[in-house]
């Protein structure tokens, strides 16, 4: 039966719309086994430092402007040896515990769209913007909450500093509405599947409509689980992206599903929900790691500290 469960009863587009299955079909045909399924998913993740290192250098490549002060923007890339920040960033993505819970806790198909969302990312700043609706669309297709993902894109693109290609930008509204029009028809296609007929994650955002006064939102908003979810989400990248903040307007539909749902907290980052969030923090640490050194304080440090002189150590010999 397409989209059967062994666990439940209804098929699966009842939970998820998750289209990613149909790709990953024929592979499983040839080994249906479990472990099929996570070698996949563990290849996939593994694979995205792949497309982290790219982003960073199609960052980096965009003259290094990104969320630096007016007074600063004189910054030129020479200033600072630039194969370490991808190379860097990359291996991190390999490091990050969030990474590592999302491959080890059970098997989901969300995780399929992170190659497919830095690879967007990096389009939209080389300005490729075929290149970007084609990673966009296919991202989207991966599974049905994705696509409220570039509902957050659309506002980074339109309020957010650094070199943002104006094809794109301009762009926003329709691949706002297109976000919005495809996360519609695929809310629309599980609650047809669904045993109750009605998309059955809406239930945790029902207090939303009993909602009597401005405390009640605050009462729901202000927990100590919130702010244990968001410490926790920039604790793994030393705080960095507070310092390139337009990033992290790529994380907002994801902190409004789980803030505005069932509250944040340590669950979120041991499981698989921290998936939409990671773009938006490691592009937030690019901006953070930049804006720092471009500090007149801090240029010193990042050229003649740690980093500057591990990369003349390299370039020296290194241990041989």
């Amino acid at each position: 039966r397409p989209f059967g469960l062994t666990i439940h009863p209804h098929s699966y587009l009842g939970d998820h719309a998750e289209w990613v299955i149909l790709a990953l079909a024929p592979i499983y045909a040839i080994l249906p086994r479990p472990e099929t399924l996570i070698f996949l998913q563990a290849l996939v993740l593994g694979l995205t430092a792949w497309t982290v290192w790219r982003l960073t250098h199609a960052v980096v490549g965009a003259t290094l402007q990104v969320a630096q002060p007016p007074r600063l923007r004189g910054l030129k890339t020479r200033d600072y040896p630039p194969q370490l920040l991808p190379l860097g960033l990359a291996l991190a993505w390999l490091a990050n515990p969030f990474v590592h819970n999302i491959t080890l806790n059970e098997w989901h198909g969300l995780p399929f769209a992170l190659p497919l969302l830095f690879l967007a990312l990096e389009a939209h700043f080389r300005g490729r913007t075929r290149a970007f609706w084609i990673f966009a669309i296919l991202a989207m297709l991966v599974r049905e909450d994705v696509a409220i993902w570039f509902v957050g894109f659309s506002l980074f693109a339109l309020v957010g500093r650094g070199p943002v290609p104006r094809r794109v930008h301009g762009q926003g509204l329709a691949l706002t509405l297109l976000a919005i029009g495809i996360f519609l028809i695929n809310n629309k296609i599980i609650s047809h599947f669904a045993v109750g007929g009605a998309y059955k994650f809406s239930r945790f955002y029902g207090w939303i409509f009993e909602i009597s006064s401005p405390m009640d939102v605050i009462r729901h908003l202000a927990t100590i689980p919130n702010l244990e979810m968001i410490i926790g989400f920039l604790l793994p990248f030393a705080f960095l992206p507070i310092f390139g903040p337009s990033a992290l307007i790529l994380t907002l539909p994801a902190l409004a599903q789980i803030m505005l749902g069932t509250g944040g907290g340590a669950l979120v980052f041991q499981f698989h929900y921290a998936t939409l969030f990671l773009p938006g923090l490691v592009l937030g640490t690019m901006f953070g790691y930049q804006r720092l050194r471009a500090w007149p304080g801090l240029r010193g440090l990042f050229r003649d500290g740690l980093g500057g002189r591990f990369w003349l150590w390299s370039r020296r010999g290194g241990f041989r």
